[in-house]
């Protein structure tokens, strides 16, 4: 994800437009979040 991010950013900034900053997310809650909520029969 963070290879995503740079890359965005990188692109953005090099073609004219207004560079495109994606925020640092947190996705380790999440994870744990959906195992606890996964189900397996």
């Amino acid at each position: 994800f963070p290879y995503i991010r740079a890359y965005i950013s990188a692109l953005t900034a090099l073609s004219g437009l207004k560079t495109i900053t994606i925020p640092t997310m947190n996705l380790t809650g999440l994870g744990e979040k959906l195992k606890r909520k996964t189900t397996f029969d």
